[in-house]
């Protein structure tokens, strides 16, 4: 069974909130269901494509946008995710566990280097160096999460994971991601509940 993230229902779900529509509705975004959503058969994902998303007492629904990037830039610098989050995840009362936030914001740092593989490939193809739809999957890992966690994420409710691109050596890279949350249903600002500093390295052929 699908997950009930994994459609273009996410997008008109997301639309229904106000200021998700505002950021949505924004010149030159593109919307995309995170591939982590997606079940896949070798399991890969299956934290977030199944586990995560069996009902609306997880997460329901989740949606990627990015401000599209220039006709020759090879990369996007940076990512937003939003999720709507149930009271299935809870660590205290109304409140996401600490391991479910970390989880997201590693997620969104992984949907970010994703999508720049996708990108990357995709550029190749058009210039008639590779083939294929989809990119060779490259595995990047994470090997270091820091986290601050400034406020408590409320369940139910709404929030928005963004993911940056710091730096890049080599196969090392370093994201930053940070978690948003409206304070209600109203039109308060968006506050910051929770930040991570990541680095990912991609392990060299044969070894991991």
């Amino acid at each position: 069974m699908a997950a009930p993230g994994a459609g273009t229902d996410s997008f008109a779900f997301f639309l229904i909130t106000d200021w998700c529509r505002e950021l949505l509705s924004e010149p030159d975004i593109v919307t995309i269901i995170p591939p982590c959503r997606l079940p896949k058969a070798s399991t890969e994902d299956s934290l977030f494509a199944v586990s995560l998303s069996k009902d609306n007492s997880t997460i329901g629904h989740a949606l990627s946008f990015y401000r599209r990037p220039f006709q020759d830039s090879t990369s996007i610098p940076s990512l937003s995710t939003l999720f709507s989050l149930g009271d299935g995840l809870n660590g205290f009362p109304a409140v996401l566990h600490g391991g479910i936030v970390a989880a997201i914001l590693d997620e969104t740092m992984g949907i970010l280097l994703q999508q720049n593989a996708d990108l990357v490939h995709m550029r190749a193809v058009a210039l008639g160096k590779k083939d294929g739809e989809w990119p060779e999957p490259i595995p990047q890992y994470t090997v270091e999460l820091n986290i601050k966690y400034k406020r408590p994420v409320k369940t139910p409710g709404l929030i928005m994971s963004t993911a940056e691109l710091v730096k890049t050596d080599g196969r090392k890279m370093w994201l930053k991601s940070t978690i948003y949350q409206k304070d209600g249903p109203g039109e308060g600002e968006l506050k910051v509940c929770a930040v991570a500093e990541g680095v990912f390295v991609e392990p060299r052929a044969g070894k991991l």
